[in-house]
């Protein structure tokens, strides 16, 4: 396995960092790494807000469903989908008043998650912790206010910093197999047997499915059935409602 695959491989979310500010030199390496990341036609779709200031770092643990470690990290990015920044520059050339559509929300979305992504890698192989935030798209007026968001520019994701305390603070989860995943040609069916095969290092069969019944029951209640869940949907509406 060469570095790169080692350092994908061992990456966990970290939410317990020491007590050492990020040096500049880490932070331009972490940063230049995600925007290189790959975009849409060379568009970078997308802009990062570097939050430095303590007090929007205290709101957004609260507005992120009260996560008290955002706070406390060294480093806090949000990746802001920025649809319309082409259209600006076009529109001042050519008097024009165009403006952007939700194929340019879904590009600029995806921009800032594989730019996220690359920042996320890059501090992991510089021995900083991450954790990825996919709270920052709720509570929909009072983040475009606390980060000063124009229409047509919406958080999609925050990753929270800070050099490891621990070297793995927890153990690795289990992923599906690859064969649960991965579909040659088209997609196939087989919701329940990926979920069994999840648990086939369990030698009872019963055992696995009472596993399964109680890893889907937690996590729909959790995700599906949670007040956040519902939060995260009415914020996203507003988000799509821009572009209609």
């Amino acid at each position: 396995m060469n570095d790169t695959l080692k350092t994908i491989d061992e990456r966990r979310s970290t939410r317990v960092y020491l007590d050492k500010e990020i040096s500049q030199e880490d932070k331009k390496t972490i940063l230049e790494a995600a925007i290189n990341a790959p975009t849409a036609g060379n568009m970078l779709l997308y802009s990062i807000i570097d939050v430095v200031n303590q007090d929007k770092k205290d709101k957004l643990s609260v507005l992120c469903d009260n996560q008290p470690f955002i706070k406390k990290g060294k480093m806090v990015l949000v990746f802001v989908a920025n649809a319309k920044k082409w259209y600006d520059v076009y529109n001042k050339l050519n008097n024009e008043n165009l403006k952007p559509s939700l194929a340019d929300f879904y590009l600029s979305m995806a921009d800032a998650h594989i730019a996220a992504e690359n920042a996320v890698i890059a501090a992991e192989s510089l021995g900083i912790g991450s954790c990825y935030i996919g709270d920052i798209v709720e509570n929909y007026e009072e983040m475009k206010e606390l980060l000063g968001l124009p229409k047509y520019i919406n958080p999609i994701c925050m990753l929270v910093f800070g050099y490891k305390k621990n070297e793995n603070p927890i153990p690795k989860a289990r992923r599906f197999k690859v064969g649960d995943v991965v579909f040659e040609n088209e997609f196939k069916e087989k919701s329940e047997e990926t979920f069994v095969n999840k648990f086939d290092y369990l030698n009872n069969i019963e055992e696995q499915h009472k596993k399964v019944s109680q890893l889907v029951n937690a996590t729909i209640k959790m995700k599906a059935k949670s007040e956040f869940f519902k939060e995260m949907n009415r914020s996203l509406s507003l988000m799509i409602d821009e572009y209609k």
